[in-house]
C-alpha cells in the first residue's frame, strides 16, 4: 500500500483537508495536526477557513502534505477586500453595459416597427 505522502501526490483535484485526514491519513484531528506541525486549535481554524491563519502556516501545511496549496480549498487565502471591490465594480459595469445594449435594441425594434407601420399606411 502507498504511503500517505505518495497518495497525496496523486491528488489532482481539490480535496477538503478533512477528507485528506480521514481518507488518506486515517488519523484523529490531534494526530493530524501534530503531523502538520500545528496545534489542534490551528487545525480547527484551517478547517473553519479562518482568515487569520497566516500564509506561512498554510504553506507549511501544504508542504507537510506534499501537495500544492491550491489543491486543499481551506489553504487558499480569502480574497482581499480590494479584489472583491474590483470584482463588484466590474459586475456593475457589465450590468450597466447590458442594460444600455438592451435599451438600444429595444429602441431599434421600436423604430423598425414604427417604420413598417408607416410603410403599411402609405397608399
Amino acid at each position: 500500500m502507498d504511503a500517505p505522502e505518495d497518495a497525496m501526490q496523486r491528488v489532482l483535484m481539490t480535496t477538503p483537508i478533512e477528507d485528506v485526514r480521514q481518507r488518506i491519513y486515517l488519523e484523529t484531528r490531534e494526530m493530524f495536526a501534530d503531523r502538520l506541525g500545528i496545534t489542534t486549535q490551528t487545525y480547527r481554524r484551517i478547517v473553519d477557513r479562518d482568515p487569520s491563519v497566516s500564509i506561512e502556516t498554510r504553506r507549511q501545511v501544504a508542504e507537510r502534505l506534499n501537495t500544492a496549496p491550491h489543491l486543499i480549498p481551506e489553504l487558499i487565502p480569502p480574497p482581499s477586500e480590494n479584489l472583491l471591490r474590483q470584482i463588484g465594480d466590474e459586475i456593475a459595469e457589465d450590468r450597466a453595459e447590458r442594460e444600455r445594449i438592451a435599451e438600444a435594441l429595444a429602441d431599434k425594434r421600436h423604430d423598425e416597427a414604427a417604420s413598417r407601420r408607416e410603410g403599411e399606411s402609405r397608399p
